[in-house]
């Protein structure tokens, strides 16, 4: 049997749309009017909400988190980014 859709309302810098969520997952985007021209970029949402490039978790460079304003700015990509807490990230950020 399979699971009703629902449409929400939302709106991107590629134009305004209906997201069609279905089992908790967006499956498609509408535009919000038929006469709605928005970009056909909106078309990707669905792909890249739970796609395999998304980023899930708040990450930081590891020799910033180390060492902050002191850390070794040459080593900026090539360094891993570690995992942190959203608490911790909004705390670095503010």
């Amino acid at each position: 049997m399979a699971t009703a859709s629902r449409l929400f309302p939302t709106a991107t810098h590629w134009g305004a749309y209906r997201a069609e969520v279905q089992g908790g997952r967006v499956v498609a985007v509408h535009p919000i009017t038929p006469e709605s021209d928005p970009s056909p970029i909106g078309e990707s949402i669905p792909g890249t909400v739970d796609g395999p490039l998304r980023i899930r978790e708040p990450m930081v460079r590891a020799g910033w988190l180390e060492r902050r304003h002191e850390s070794d700015t040459a080593r900026r990509g090539a360094e891993p980014f570690v995992a942190v807490a959203w608490d911790e990230a909004l705390d670095l950020v503010a």
